[in-house]
C-alpha cells in the first residue's frame, strides 16, 4: 500500500519559509513551511506542510504529510498538540485527523517529527504510532534534499 514505507521509519523533508505572522513577531516559537524529500526510490517523494506555533503543550497548528509515488498521492493530516523548540532543533507532535491511502495510519494515531535547522544541510526525523509520544521526537538523521527548514524560538 502506498505510504507503507513511512510507518515506523524515518524520512526527511525540506521546509520553505512563509511570511511571518503576528505570533512570530511577538516572539512565539514556530515551525512553518512546506517540505519534500526523495527517498531511495526517485519516484517516491514525501511532502510535509506544517504551521505550528506556540510553546509546549499549548502549541497549536496543523500538519500534512503526502507520499507521492507513480502518479498517486496518499496523505494524512492532523492537529499539532505540542511544539518544543531549542534552536536549532524543534519537535512537533500531533494527532492524525484524516487519512487517505497511507498504510498503517488511522484517525487518532500520533505523529511526530523533529527538525534540525542549523543553517547548512538541514535534517529531519519522523515517527508514528507507538514511536510518537507527545512532545517527543526522533533523532533528525535524514538529510533533506534541498531548501530550508524554518524554526523560530
Amino acid at each position: 500500500m502506498l505510504g507503507k514505507a513511512l510507518v515506523g521509519g524515518l524520512a526527511a523533508v525540506i521546509l520553505t519559509q512563509v511570511s511571518p505572522s503576528a505570533a512570530e513577531a511577538a516572539g512565539s516559537p514556530s515551525v512553518v513551511g512546506r517540505a519534500e524529500v526523495r527517498r531511495d526510490d526517485p519516484e517516491s517523494v514525501f511532502v510535509v506542510s506544517v504551521n505550528a506555533r506556540g510553546a509546549g503543550e499549548g502549541a497549536r497548528g496543523t500538519f500534512r504529510l503526502e507520499h507521492r509515488y507513480n502518479g498517486e498521492v496518499a496523505w494524512f493530516d492532523g492537529a499539532v498538540d505540542c511544539l518544543d523548540v531549542g534552536r536549532p532543533v524543534a519537535v512537533v507532535t500531533g494527532v492524525v485527523g484524516r487519512v487517505h491511502k497511507i498504510g498503517g495510519m488511522k484517525r487518532g494515531d500520533r505523529f511526530s517529527f523533529t527538525v534540525l535547522d542549523d543553517g547548512g544541510r538541514d535534517r529531519m526525523g519522523f515517527a508514528s504510532g507507538a514511536g510518537a509520544a507527545r512532545c517527543l521526537g526522533p533523532a533528525p538523521k535524514a538529510e533533506i534534499t534541498g531548501g530550508d527548514i524554518v524554526v523560530r524560538d
